[in-house]
């Protein structure tokens, strides 16, 4: 494993991956399911990551980390929230071709 190249106390860029990676994956679970429990779908998501870094604790050579699942959970969160703002916003530009689009 190489070592971390981020200085003391500060997150390392694959935190930052993490965050970018799963607010990705909510957009496309946003859009997806719409119109399901936003709560049920957050929680799985959050499963998700956090099922990924326990798996990388039974990898040898490999550990889970704490920071990691938290970047996931934030990007999950950055995700719903720009993927509401975004068609929010389209559908007060363009309200008929959006009609009920937020709501499915």
């Amino acid at each position: 494993m190489a070592p971390s190249l981020a200085p003391p106390g500060h997150h390392s860029v694959d935190t930052y991956l993490h965050v970018l990676c799963f607010a990705m994956l909510a957009v496309l679970a946003w859009l997806g399911f719409r119109g399901r429990s936003l709560a049920l779908v957050l929680l799985l998501l959050a499963a998700f990551g956090g099922s990924i870094e326990i798996g990388q604790m039974l990898v040898p050579g490999r550990t889970g980390s704490l920071s990691d699942w938290l970047g996931d959970v934030a990007g999950i969160v950055i995700g719903f929230l720009a993927s509401h703002s975004l068609l929010a916003g389209l559908a007060q530009r363009w309200p008929t071709a959006l009609r009920g689009r937020l709501t499915r």
